[in-house]
């Protein structure tokens, strides 16, 4: 799935910049943030490929047989396990 990402951000990437090398200072800020705010409703409403505002579901990683937590926690844990002790004096 990361390759087909990555294919489809150059293609993006292609589609967008060779029409907008030739414009400068606002023009390509506003051609560069007029697509964004184009794509972005298009792939939330697109529910077959993008799986719409639910996204596609990915199963729960599994760890040494066991599944790990979902949800906010799971997130939310390394991030304040890292916090903590990047801000704790050695």
């Amino acid at each position: 799935m990361l390759p087909l990402g990555a294919v489809m951000a150059a293609l993006a990437g292609a589609l967008l910049g060779f029409p907008v090398l030739r414009m400068h200072g606002d023009y390509l800020a506003i051609v560069t943030l007029g697509f964004g705010e184009i794509i972005r409703p298009v792939l939330n409403n697109w529910v077959s490929f993008t799986g719409g505002p639910n996204g596609v579901p990915v199963p729960s990683p599994r760890c040494l047989a066991s599944s790990l937590p979902a949800g906010p926690r799971m997130a939310a844990s390394p991030s304040m396990s890292y916090s903590t002790s990047a801000t704790t004096p050695t």
